[in-house]
């Protein structure tokens, strides 16, 4: 059920004007990141014939100089993945989202491009997906075409539009990924209206923390859907206290009200500038961002020795534990030799075979 707001103070127009998430990267980043459930979701057939206990991995694709250059938009697929069918053949899966707020006209023939590049490139079979994620119901490019004279090519490839999808079906799911795409649905739908995006997200967080997700899930689609659905000061906070009522009544310690607060001006921004910068990369420097960041804001001035410490922690796991440090520890010192023991551990585990 959505909450009410017919008794709250409408929101200043000061504040409706709050910065634009980087929706492109942001979907790259959670499609990388939770690539099997995305397929899942969107692709229930392709995840079925796939074998997930054999290993995948994301090929960084270069496409020749030509195309890259030529006119019609980006002709850089987002993710291009190998993965093997039930049957053991491997097969790339060439996935890519579009959002534009103007349609290109070029879509299909982009499509097409990624197909043969790679075809040509690797020699191996390629899926061709694409997740349409714009505002335009009447916007459905599944195909291209192109003839001349006697000479004709029709390529076809699988799509999925968001604004299609049966929201009733995506709040019963339990697949995580269904909350990030009803997040989306949201942005598209109550875009400037923030009472409406308020419902949303609260229902939203209260899905997270009542649907069964493990703690690494919850706090994983917590900072994306946040990123995502931005609002103004009083309304995060109106956010928070359904946060802390669940949270106080399921007895959780790793998030509440109080943390959010702390983290505000660290971990919301070291997440900015980690998704800009791009997928894992960039989300390890974000995490280092906040972690300074809210050491700064409980102990002013960071010394250089814990700066340099902070920077030589690379492993994801790690750079999480520490953020949840760094809002408990007592003292600069503590965390720097929580410092230590992350990095051991980190020094540990890529020393095993």
């Amino acid at each position: 059920m959505l909450y009410s707001s017919e008794n709250r103070p409408a929101v200043s127009e000061q504040q409706s004007s709050l910065p634009t998430p980087d929706y492109d990267t942001l979907w790259k980043e959670v499609v990388q990141k939770l690539f099997p459930d995305m397929l899942a979701l969107l692709f229930p057939e392709i995840h079925q014939a796939i074998d997930w206990g054999q290993p995948y991995e994301f090929l960084n694709v270069e496409l020749p100089k030509l195309l890259l250059e030529a006119p019609g938009g980006s002709r850089r697929p987002d993710i291009v993945a190998k993965v093997r069918l039930q049957s053991g053949e491997p097969i790339l899966v060439v996935l890519h989202v579009e959002i534009q707020v103007s349609q290109d006209p070029n879509f299909a023939e982009r499509m097409f491009i990624y197909f043969y590049h790679l075809r040509e490139r690797d020699r191996l079979p390629v899926l061709s997906l694409a997740i349409l994620a714009d505002a335009n119901r009447n916007w459905h490019p599944k195909r291209y075409e192109y003839r001349l004279f006697n000479t004709s090519v029709q390529f076809e490839y699988e799509t999925v539009k968001l604004l299609e999808l049966d929201e009733n079906q995506l709040r019963e799911s339990t697949n995580p990924t269904a909350l990030f795409v009803l997040a989306h649905l949201a942005t598209l739908k109550h875009r400037g209206n923030y009472e409406l995006m308020a419902n949303e997200k609260r229902w939203l967080f209260r899905k997270m923390l009542e649907g069964g997700y493990n703690a690494t899930q919850i706090r994983y689609l917590f900072k994306v859907v946040d990123y995502f659905m931005n609002l103004p000061p009083e309304l995060e906070r109106e956010v928070d206290a359904i946060v802390e009522e669940v949270r106080r009544k399921q007895k959780r310690s790793w998030l509440s009200p109080w943390e959010r607060r702390v983290l505000e001006r660290g971990a919301r921004k070291g997440l900015m500038d980690g998704l800009q910068q791009g997928l894992q990369q960039g989300i390890q420097q974000g995490l280092r961002k906040a972690i300074q960041a809210n050491l700064e804001v409980r102990f002013g001035q960071i010394p250089v020795e814990v700066l340099n410490l902070i920077q030589q922690v690379s492993r994801e796991s790690e750079l999480d534990k520490l953020l949840r440090q760094s809002i408990q520890v007592e003292s600069l010192e503590q965390f720097k030799a929580l410092l230590r023991e992350a990095l051991q551990a980190q020094s540990s585990g890529e020393s095993q075979p």
